[in-house]
């Protein structure tokens, strides 16, 4: 039974009637026109207690601070938790509708997205490993997330305030072959055999969402340009992640970085073309530690997208103690350092206003 929406959607994004057809929602949706954000709770450090210690209070109250710094937000990317769903299937159901009614409530559509497949230290985001789909593997059960998928999607299969279904955040999260690293090193590439599994794994999750007939279409967050191709039989419309990270500061390799990254886009919006699907960005905005470097380096990634029409949401919009999510003061921090744009004070980091002018 899909859940009804209430009031009309956010201005820029037109949303599809419980009737409608993915192609339908596809066609009336604007896609360049989307601004938003990753949104995590700050009171969690994993997925899971995001839904196991779920609070309505502060996600409104955090909500809100991100409607206040940036106004023209209409987009917000939610990560779910299969783990938490096992736990207490109805109660997780309840937390759905409670955020898309909360996101609703700042003028904003919901991403959910269903597994996350991206798992780098010091912290762990959680959700699906290599032993969920790798077959042999005691853990690949038949059938496993079969009642996650019909009751998530089949609740909410027709509610026009969901944007799009993201059903894996940055699978292949590997390299299928060595790669030669920034220092010179060799990065030893994994068998073919597990690309080949995780392949399949999300095949089987884009045909078991489809039985329930979303309205909103089906996407996967692919990790850049590179993994496009591999992600496009599961998708009705095209998302890819986009991170500017120059390798150093001098004049020169930042020319060099920026150029790549300007052609990795435009490689991006080729290959969209080629296969006649909508694209945007769904992550965006590399972190750091140094207010003025993060908001000089993200400029450069939010004025590309914006020269080439693509609609974003950025990671991430509140500090939390999720992964990559905060300073030091909110525990280890990773290589991408803090993506967070507003502080564990509720303040907008110095210059991170820089959104708002594209």
């Amino acid at each position: 039974m899909a859940a009804s929406g209430s009031g009309s959607p956010p201005s820029g994004i037109v949303g599809p009637s419980t009737q409608a057809s993915a192609d339908i929602c596809i066609q009336n949706t604007d896609w360049g026109r989307i601004r938003g954000f990753n949104y995590h709770p700050s009171y969690a450090t994993n997925l899971i207690e995001i839904w196991d210690r779920f609070d309505p209070a502060i996600i409104a109250i955090e909500l809100a601070r991100g409607k206040q710094y940036f106004p023209s937000i209409n987009a917000l990317r939610w990560w779910l938790s299969w783990d938490a769903f096992l736990r207490d299937p109805s109660a997780f159901l309840e937390k759905v509708r409670d955020i898309i009614a909360l996101s609703e409530a700042i003028g904003c559509r919901v991403m959910p997205v269903l597994f996350n497949r991206t798992h780098l230290p010091p912290l762990d985001f959680g959700s699906i490993y290599i032993d969920h789909f790798l077959p042999g593997s005691f853990l690949n059960q038949e059938g496993m997330f079969n009642d996650y998928i019909d009751s998530l999607v089949g609740e909410f299969a027709g509610d026009p305030r969901i944007l799009a279904w993201d059903l894996c955040n940055e699978p292949f999260w590997y390299a299928d072959r060595p790669m030669q690293k920034r220092d010179g090193t060799m990065f030893p590439g994994v068998h073919h055999s597990i690309a080949d599994a995780e392949a399949s794994w999300l095949s089987s999750i884009f045909e078991r969402c489809k039985r329930q007939q979303p309205s909103a279409p089906l996407t996967v967050g692919a990790w850049a340009n590179a993994s496009l191709h591999r992600v496009n039989d599961y998708s009705d419309v095209l998302s890819m992640h986009c991170y500017y990270n120059p390798g150093e500061e001098s004049a020169a390799q930042t020319s060099v970085d920026q150029s790549a990254f300007e052609q990795s886009l435009d490689d991006s919006l080729a290959f969209a073309k080629k296969v006649g699907k909508p694209l945007f960005v769904t992550e965006c905005c590399w972190g750091n530690l140094n207010d003025a470097m993060r908001v000089r380096r993200a400029g450069v990634e939010l004025a590309q997208l914006s020269r080439r029409g693509l609609g974003f949401m950025a990671y991430v919009m509140h500090h939390s103690r999720m992964p990559d999510s905060h300073g030091r003061d909110g525990g280890p921090v990773g290589m991408p350092q803090d993506l967070s744009f507003i502080d564990a004070n509720g303040r907008l980091r110095p210059g991170h206003e820089f959104f708002n002018a594209f």
